[in-house]
């Protein structure tokens, strides 16, 4: 399509003022015409030489395998997207390109950058329907990667498309769907893009936060593909930021010299004249010079100068800002041309010709096809179907729509929004939300602010979610007669969307507000609150949540039925979770006990599978025998529930009293099962924390060999995942493998990662040592040499050994040596009053062993899972959990 239109022939008509019919015919197709505009700012590429030498070095050394992260920093027109052009037109037809860019207007939208890398990856046109769109990226992944179809639904939901969860998705948490969206994003792309290939992502400030996640996991296998990705950015904050510890190389953009700047304005110039119509007295060297200074070595700013100048005639009174400028360079438009810009402005950074039609059409205008041929300057066709524009960059449209009067603005929004709600096909809810909002009807925008918050929410888009319900209840505030329930209803629905988004304190806020529409529903009130203590209890406010929980069940009490019963019950088991937490065991197990009787009355099996966690957990830190096999009864509920993240917190908890009983297979047996069951649920972190406390077994077995490999891996993940306190534990329990194999050289990198043992201790046993006779480290006051093989009483002790070879992992839990063997209940007491730091008489008249009394949040060993609270948190880093 070169340009014209395409038309449909209607018959002759009559009009008034006209003596013959008129011959007339219907535009179907806008086509563009030709530029009006010979010189576009990236039609010649001066000033940035060094920077795309750098940036196609790094794609050339991608072909090696070696993937790598280029970050582009610049502000606005110092010429990022130039630059990303002139790369991609270098690229050629070996090196596969795939554009995720990123709009400030549309950050509402969910899954913006994914969903053009999809559309990129499959060829297919934005003008397409979205179910069309999904149909060819099935056909993708049924093909190059059929490994991603279990997973398939998750990116159907990126283009907007809800299909039926598949078994696999059935099973996984809703928490981690976005991060198994970048997962199955990623291999989708591994395995398609096999060569060389260039992601670019500009405007990364700008992403939405639903395709910064999926993008993290694409840069996690980054390091074995052959990929660039090269993102471009205006500042340091927002939107996909990499990891602060991963090294990249940063291209950062700075002005041009002037030099460089004179030779740019005289390559436009000679550009300008050969096709005529511009005035010689400008292409001197003293006015070339003054728009080169005037500039500052922005190529925007210089180009908008230029034309600016051209199209005044002279080089005197321009503007000084680049905002200025490019409002002048509006402003010296054709009227038409330029009217036409400032309503298409109304529609967002992209649009569409059919509907900037029927916008202008009540304001007197008609679309014409050479209206987009005179600018070509500031709109750009996007796709093949000539349908679709977006503007050149984000500060353009800015300046233009704000040039929009307010009155106006107002009038072509509802306009908009209306066209929107008559036009075929699933409805816009975002754009709807945007348009009736800023047009003034809150009616309307509150009741798409809230379905578009709904959809971003079952997209698993948590901050896009957020900011849909906040706008929702800034519209219900303007709109008279909203009932107070339904402000409660979206002031909860919000604070979920934070608490997903891990906004605490918002959440914590939207809470507390959501109480006054709820005064009169005890069970609704209680539940909002149970939701509350279990964020207070994340963030460590402990006080504030027993005082809360409190509340609540004043508010429960007397209140009959199952529900309440259920909520009383999570209630009291939150409370006995902070004693615990606190060593306050008579209390914890006060509470739990409560829990468990209140959970039977309510009759929810899933209620009382966390009650029985709850006092197993309880029972087991306090050292008191169990009447019954409660984390056993609450494993099997919480299998009858199908509570899959239950039964990870179930499995562990029981490996962990196998370990303190020395019962190393069984421990071993239900850590295995735990990680099988945190992979299906897809909490990537649970499967780490369940293979370091498998490391902790074999480690306290002396199994070295077994260990080794896997605390590596554990370290990896724990790095990937930025959990720091998990590095260290994992370089700790390295130290005593390296050391337990006799290889005391290999200490160096323990203590150089991990946290410093006491002066003179063992990395092994934190003990004090002493060197023997042969060169080799043994426990001061333990007569067996380090390399013996325990006695068998000794490996099945487990904390209470005191052999070096079958190293203690709980601090402080070693005694002097007895000369005979412990019993199971001793060794409980030990094991507890190791965690807790209170040791009994006998033992507080001897010097107490290291570490003893210590932070247990560091302590090593292994890691205990909390009782399910309403808040979700993961996996504590210390018994009994967050």
């Amino acid at each position: 399509m070169d340009g014209g239109v395409a038309v449909d022939p209607v018959p002759p008509f009559m009009v008034k003022g006209k003596s013959k019919p008129v011959d007339a015919a219907a535009v179907t197709v806008l086509r563009p015409v030709a530029a009006h505009h010979p010189a576009r700012p990236d039609d010649v590429f001066l000033g940035r030489e060094s920077e795309l030498a750098r940036i196609l070095d790094l794609l050339a050394q991608t072909r090696t395998g070696r993937g790598q992260l280029l970050e582009v920093r610049g502000g606005p027109g110092l010429g990022k997207s130039a630059l990303v052009r002139a790369v991609v037109e270098r690229c050629g037809d070996a090196v596969a390109v795939l554009n995720g860019p990123s709009r400030r207007f549309g950050r509402s939208a969910s899954h913006q950058a994914v969903r053009r890398l999809l559309r990129d990856l499959t060829g297919v046109d934005p003008a397409e329907p979205a179910a069309a769109q999904v149909e060819a990226l099935r056909a993708v992944v049924g093909r190059a990667a059929p490994q991603v179809l279990p997973w398939f639904p998750l990116l159907a939901a990126t283009m907007g498309v809800a299909l039926p969860d598949t078994p696999q998705l059935q099973d996984l948490d809703d928490r981690y769907r976005p991060t198994q969206t970048g997962r199955a994003l990623a291999d989708l792309l591994s395995a398609v893009l096999t060569g060389p290939a260039l992601l670019v992502l500009e405007g990364a400030d700008d992403m939405d936060d639903a395709s910064v996640t999926a993008l993290r996991e694409v840069l996690a296998v980054l390091p074995g593909r052959p990929w660039l990705v090269l993102v471009t950015r205006r500042t340091d904050d927002g939107g996909l930021l990499p990891d602060a510890d991963d090294e990249h190389p940063v291209l950062d953009l700075e002005p041009l010299r002037p030099a460089t700047s004179l030779a740019l304005l005289a390559a436009w110039s000679d550009r300008r004249l050969a096709v005529g119509g511009i005035p010689r007295h400008l292409l001197g060297d003293q006015q070339l010079r003054a728009l080169a200074a005037k500039a500052g070595g922005n190529p925007m700013h210089l180009h908008s100068l230029l034309e600016l100048a051209l199209a005044r005639g002279t080089v005197d009174g321009l503007p000084v800002g680049v905002e200025e400028v490019i409002g002048a360079e509006v402003d010296a438009l054709e009227p038409r041309a330029r009217t036409i810009l400032r309503l298409a402005s109304v529609l967002g950074e992209q649009l569409d010709t059919g509907h900037l039609a029927e916008l202008v059409a009540p304001e007197g205008w008609t679309l014409r096809p050479e209206d987009l041929g005179r600018l070509s300057g500031q709109l750009v066709l996007e796709g093949p179907s000539a349908t679709w524009y977006r503007f050149s960059s984000t500060l353009l449209h800015e300046t233009v729509y704000a040039g929009l009067p307010y009155r106006l603005r107002r009038r072509l929004h509802l306009r908009a929004g209306e066209s929107l709600e008559a036009a075929a096909g699933p409805p816009q809810l975002a754009a709807l939300s945007t348009h009736f909002f800023e047009a003034g009807r809150y009616d309307k925008a509150l009741d798409y602010s809230a379905r578009a918050a709904e959809r971003a929410s079952r997209a698993y888009s948590s901050l896009e979610a957020l900011h849909l319900y906040e706008r929702a209840l800034v519209c219900a505030a303007r709109t008279p007669d909203v009932v107070p329930a339904l402000v409660g209803q979206l002031h909860e629905a919000a604070g979920d969307a934070a608490e997903m988004a891990g906004l605490s304190a918002a959440a914590i806020s939207h809470y507390r507000t959501a109480r006054t529409g709820r005064r009169t529903d005890p069970c609704a009130l209680g539940g909002l609150i149970a939701k509350e203590v279990g964020l207070h209890q994340r963030v460590g406010a402990f006080d504030r949540s027993t005082r809360i929980a409190g509340y609540a069940l004043r508010i429960l009490d007397g209140v009959p039925g199952e529900e309440a019963d259920a909520l009383r019950s999570r209630l009291a088991v939150q409370t006995a979770f902070v004693h615990h937490l606190r060593a306050r065991h008579a209390t914890a197990v006060s509470w739990s006990t409560r829990a468990v009787e209140l959970a039977q009355r309510s009759g929810d099996a899933a209620v009382l599978a966390r009650a029985y966690n709850a006092h197993a957990l309880v029972l087991a830190v306090a050292g008191i025998p169990a009447d019954r096999p409660y984390g056993e009864l609450a494993l099997a509920s919480s299998e009858e529930s199908g509570d899959l993240r239950l039964q990870v917190k179930c499995l562990t908890n029981l490996s962990i009293s196998a370990i303190i009983d020395g019962r190393w297979p069984r421990a071993e047996s239900l850590l295995v099962r735990a990680a099988e069951v945190a992979e299906r649920l897809g909490d990537a972190a649970n499967v780490v924390n369940v293979t370091y406390n498998r490391c902790d077994v074999l480690v306290r077995q002396g199994r070295w060999s077994e260990a080794a490999p896997l605390l590596a891996q554990v370290g990896r993940e724990a790095r990937a995942q930025d959990d720091q306190e998990l590095v260290a534990l994992v370089a700790l329990e390295q130290g005593k493998v390296a050391t337990g194999q006799g290889r005391v050289a290999a200490r160096s990198a323990w203590s150089a990662s991990g946290p410093r043992p006491r002066s003179g201790c063992s990395p092994a046993t934190s003990s004090p040592l002493r060197p023997t006779g042969r060169g080799r480290w043994r426990r001061s006051g333990c007569s067996r040499p380090s390399g013996a093989s325990p006695a068998p009483w000794m490996r099945r002790t487990g904390p209470a050994s005191t052999c070096s070879t079958a190293p203690c992992c709980w601090p402080g839990a070693c005694p002097p040596r007895r000369s005979r063997p412990s019993t199971p209940a001793s060794r409980r007491r030990r094991a507890r009053a190791a965690w807790t730091g209170r040791w009994p008489r006998s033992a507080r008249r001897r010097p107490r062993p290291p570490g003893a009394g210590s932070a247990r949040r560091t302590a090593p060993g292994p890691r205990w899972c909390s009782p399910a609270s309403a808040s979700g948190s993961r996996p504590s880093r210390w018994p009994g959990g967050r």
